[in-house]
């Protein structure tokens, strides 16, 4: 039941077949295959989390019941969710799957744990980037995927910001940054987010990697 009542995916689900669709909660019950009790409680929740808003309007107005549906959160679990049902559509035995990083991307795992393949092989295609969030390296990413997905994995053991040209060309003679470099030469599918750099949340931001002057 705790499960079902953090589940914010369900939340949304409820909110929107409730109040858009007019859904009544016994019908949402049965479609869900959970009981009305529990869409009455993911309904309070959602409510009390302030993924609902419901706004009371003049007779002038027609009244509104508005969800929220740009939650950032809300936003990146249902492009993980999308993500992970498009790789399973895609990905084929003997693949490799290179992955990039960031908050978005890390969504994607809870998601990936349908099916497992037995010769695919999740590479990293960016180097360590800080302490932030570690949850949302590229290494972390792979080995993630790997648990839920199957297959192998390979981890990048280097940083993905130098100092200088001299360090990336020392760094590229080590056997497992050469080995994973060749991975990626062979490597025919990439999940990347497409970032927002300027954004102060951004990982590369919080790390320090970039300032302001830096991206002006």
């Amino acid at each position: 039941m705790k499960k079902i009542l953090g589940d914010t995916r369900l939340m949304l689900k409820c909110c929107v077949m409730y109040y858009e669709n007019e859904m009544g909660q016994n019908e949402i019950a049965q479609k869900l295959g959970i009981s009305r009790p529990t869409v009455s409680k993911l309904l309070k929740e959602a409510k009390e989390r302030g993924y609902l808003r419901i706004e009371i309007v003049g007779p002038q107005e027609q009244n509104c019941y508005k969800l929220d549906k740009h939650d950032d959160i809300f936003q990146k679990e249902e492009l993980g969710a999308e993500v992970a049902k498009y790789l399973y559509r895609i990905i084929q035995e003997g693949d490799i799957i290179g992955v990039s990083m960031g908050t978005t991307l890390k969504m994607i795992p809870q998601y990936a744990k349908v099916k497992r393949f037995n010769k695919i092989e999740f590479i990293p295609l960016v180097g360590g980037i800080g302490e932030a969030d570690m949850t949302t390296h590229s290494n972390q990413l792979v080995v993630e995927l790997s648990k839920g997905m199957g297959g192998k994995f390979k981890l990048l053991h280097g940083p993905a910001i130098v100092s200088n040209e001299n360090i990336i060309n020392i760094l590229r003679q080590d056997k497992n940054i050469k080995d994973v470099f060749k991975a990626m030469d062979k490597m025919n599918i990439a999940v990347v987010g497409i970032g927002s750099p300027i954004d102060e949340n951004s990982n590369v931001i919080k790390n320090g990697y970039f300032n302001s002057k830096d991206i002006e």
